[in-house]
């Protein structure tokens, strides 16, 4: 493993990887300040997160592409408690 990745490869990559990360929730902080939306500025810190929940998303996708391709979680639409009219009135305005 060290003769394709060895450790100063893997330093500079991890080093790569916590400045990168840092500077991309730095920047999704100043877009919630700059906006002043600062009750948001706190989840930022959520931004690895929502990448761990791609990624099991992605291997979801992945597993049911392989073992059932033609299956389509389909999301139900149309149940709504508003009326028709209702419903209507929004969509001209």
């Amino acid at each position: 493993f060290e003769r394709f990745f060895p450790p100063w490869l893997a330093t500079v990559s991890l080093v790569n990887l916590l400045l990168a990360n840092a500077f991309f929730i730095y920047i999704t902080l100043v877009a919630a300040f700059k906006r002043d939306y600062f009750k948001l500025a706190p989840y930022a810190l959520t931004v690895p997160f929502y990448w761990v929940l791609q990624s099991i998303a992605a291997y979801k996708g992945l597993w049911q592409l392989i073992h059932n391709p033609f299956y389509w979680e389909k999301t139900t639409h149309g149940i709504s408690k508003h009326s028709e009219n209702e419903r209507r009135a929004a969509l001209e305005e």
